[in-house]
């Protein structure tokens, strides 16, 4: 029987300055040669702890307590920094989650990846720069002799995660850890991604620890999974086993939160779908938006929404999706009335926003509210739960203080949050908890639509599920409209009354979402639904 390239047997880690607080707890695993093996968990679960652990990357305040873990027969905890070094790279190659924050800015693509190679001594100055620009094309960018002379801000967000998975094969390690390595793109994207990283694994018989929370991604891509909560390794087994007879009721929680496999409408339909036409509390009609580029050294006017036309009745949700740069939240900010069309009208509640002078679009604006994409980005970190909710209170002059503190009471329990959060700043409470209080916020001043602008992307598939349910509680108590921004269609499908399809600007399909879903008119739709990750085990 072939040795695992990589056994973890016994592991512990713990963090802390002064007393180490247990986080990976008795951790067991093993990777064979070629075979990729997902972790799955929520925030918090401890898989990327173990994930660093094996990498050798924990931080300062964390440390293997005991445990043992060996890579092609190397001893890693006992491994010193000389030696981590000609194993990094090497034997061990790493693609992290954020390729915003993990390539050198300042640095040209071509030299980071060709880094690699004369760190480790495999080529040096001009083949270097050579075999830079071919890993870049096997990593399945196109033109890369012209990519590998931009800079990480010139490229897309899956352009600079190919260029991460083309410096951790550099090398040719035997071991590849990918640490939620298409989490932030959308789904065409993040297929052709991890199709590129299939191929170039399975060519050169690299091993994956892939570390994801998205239980769609690890079936698709998994011979085994490895369930984690708390810590500890709840259930392991075949990716076909662990998904269709769940023994431990965490994975079975997993699995029936994660939309991408259940793909079932959800949790309600709308009430008043066979009653009369009401006035829509948002109407666009031909909405341009237009912004300067260079083109061949000459300034023109480039198109990102052309011909956008739709509207939202009272209590409905209403969904856009798109991959980035189909136009969708441009057209959210127009509706917002935080961006001015190039050309075409947006009314919101039967008001023209588009012309209005400054004070009475302000005012206009009181009845559209937003819930953004990254909630701990979007609450000022200066502030209380409390000071944040009453902001656009005191903004608009609405009530006095006690007026306010009681308001804001209330829309704490609306959102299901303990009281005691009032006093806390976001950075003391969890992506979920922080959602919440976006939500609260925006519903603060009563509006009529809420647009949410992909509120769920960044957070857990339990805590996804919870904040969807949240919605859809609030809109069928409040009447609320819903205008929400994502690219990921499973959601969709469990939200949306009605959906449109955003491609290079334009719609390409529209209606109601069952039939938009069930009888796509566009190819790039069926390419968007063909790109859903898990389908082979729903």
């Amino acid at each position: 029987m072939t040795p695992p390239i990589l056994r973890i047997e016994g592991l512990h880690v713990g963090y802390g300055r002064h007393r180490l607080h247990p986080v990976v707890i008795d951790a067991d695993i093993e990777v064979q040669p070629g075979e990729v093996v997902a972790i799955v968990g929520e925030s918090g679960s401890g898989k990327t702890t173990l994930a660093n652990a094996v990498a050798g990357l924990l931080p300062a305040a964390g440390a293997i307590t005991s445990g043992r873990i060996t890579l092609d027969g190397h001893d890693l905890v006992a491994a010193s920094e000389r030696q981590w070094r000609s194993i990094r790279g090497r034997l061990l190659g790493v693609v992290p989650q954020d390729p915003g924050v993990s390539l050198n800015p300042v640095e040209r693509v071509g030299s980071q990846v060709a880094e690699v190679l004369q760190i480790h001594g495999l080529a040096r100055g001009r083949a270097a720069r050579r075999r830079a620009v071919e890993l870049l094309a096997e990593a399945g960018l196109t033109r890369p002799e012209a990519r590998a002379r931009q800079f990480p801000h010139e490229l897309s967000g899956g352009m600079r995660q190919r260029v991460l998975i083309a410096i951790a094969l550099a090398a040719q390690p035997r071991l590849l850890i990918a640490d939620e390595p298409t989490s932030a793109l959308d789904v065409t994207v993040q297929r052709r991604v991890l199709d590129h990283l299939g191929d170039l694994t399975r060519e050169f018989g690299t091993a994956v620890l892939l570390i994801t929370h998205d239980l769609a991604v690890a079936a698709d891509r998994a011979a085994r999974i490895v369930v984690m909560s708390q810590g500890r390794i709840v259930e392991t087994g075949s990716t076909d086993h662990v998904l269709r007879a769940p023994q431990h009721p965490y994975t079975r929680q997993l699995i029936s939160s994660a939309p991408s496999l259940t793909m079932v409408r959800p949790r309600r339909r709308r009430t008043d779908e066979a009653s009369a036409p009401r006035t829509p509390v948002v109407a666009a009609a031909k909405l341009v938006k237009a912004f300067p580029a260079i083109e061949e050294g000459r300034r023109r006017m480039t198109p990102v929404v052309a011909d956008v036309t739709f509207d939202i009745s009272p209590g409905e949700t209403f969904a856009i999706v798109g991959e980035s740069g189909s136009g969708k939240t441009t057209t959210a900010r127009m509706v917002m009335g935080l961006t001015r069309p190039t050309g075409g009208i947006v009314t919101v509640n039967g008001v023209e926003i588009g012309e209005l002078p400054p004070k009475q679009a302000r005012a206009a604006r009181r009845g559209i509210q937003m819930i953004y994409q990254n909630p701990y980005a979007s609450l000022d970190p200066r502030f209380t739960v409390s000071d944040i909710i009453q902001e656009p209170l005191r903004a608009f002059g609405i009530g006095h203080r006690t007026h306010r503190r009681r308001r804001v009471a209330e829309l704490v329990e609306r959102v299901a949050l303990p009281a005691h959060v009032l006093d806390r700043r976001p950075d003391q409470l969890s992506g979920g908890q922080r959602q919440r209080v976006a939500i609260a916020r925006a519903l603060a001043l009563d509006p009529t639509i809420v647009v949410c602008d992909e509120p769920t992307s960044a957070l857990d598939v339990t805590v996804q599920a919870q904040i969807l349910e949240l919605l859809l509680d609030l809109q069928r108590d409040l009447g609320t409209a819903y205008l929400f921004i994502s690219h990921d269609l499973a959601v969709v499908r469990q939200v949306a009354d009605r959906v449109a399809v955003m491609h290079n600007g334009r719609i390409v399909d529209q209606g109601a979402t069952a039939t938009v879903f069930d009888n796509p008119t566009s190819m790039y739709t069926r390419e968007l639904l063909d790109a859903i990750p898990g389908k082979a085990h729903r």
